[in-house]
């Protein structure tokens, strides 16, 4: 029986097969193990470090308005689940719910196996993030406290979740809506 070989020239030394052979299987390995190589670490805007996905795709988002701005960013498909007064927009409303924004149920969470949590940084009960972390789920925390920051946190998911023109769009017509405001009522 014929053994399989890289090296199907005898002039290649033992030394240039093995390295053949290594080269293959690194190339192989993230298509194996696709979580094991690929992500990134970012700072969410609480100060935290996180380890993201390269492109999460089970996205949960655990307050109504970061639902909204997900779905805003074309990120329907990749929502697995919302709090339990998300109501907008109408799809939101077919998604499972995780209880509500101020108290999220870990076990439903859980089953919705995210890749990558999206949090409000006050009114959450901390324990909540600290479990996640222990069973391995990224929690990015967020922190709005006015429109300028509302821009910036849209940009900033617009980064991880690979929308980035999306959200540049998003905040763009936002930005007019505001100026319109301004306008009538000065």
């Amino acid at each position: 029986m014929k053994h399989l070989s890289v090296c199907r020239r005898p002039e290649h030394s033992p030394i240039v097969c093995r390295w053949r052979c290594l080269s293959l299987i690194l190339l192989f390995v993230p298509l194996l193990f696709p979580g094991s190589v690929q992500g990134r670490v970012v700072i969410d805007e609480v100060g935290s470090r996180v380890e993201i996905p390269a492109r999460p795709e089970r996205l949960l988002p655990l307050a109504p308005s970061l639902a909204e701005t997900l779905f805003a960013l074309g990120l329907e498909q990749r929502i697995v689940g919302v709090t339990q007064f998300t109501t907008e927009p109408a799809a939101a409303r077919k998604k499972p719910k995780v209880g509500s924004f101020y108290k999220p149920s870990l076990e439903k969470i859980l089953a919705l196996k995210p890749d990558l949590v999206i949090a409000g940084s006050e009114h959450q009960d901390e324990k909540i993030y600290a479990t996640l972390s222990h069973f391995k789920i990224p929690v990015y925390r967020v922190r709005p406290v006015d429109l300028e920051t509302i821009y910036r946190m849209i940009g900033h998911l617009g980064e991880i979740t690979g929308t980035v023109a999306r959200a540049r769009e998003v905040v763009g017509r936002m930005k007019l809506k505001a100026a319109e405001v301004a306008r009538r009522v000065a």
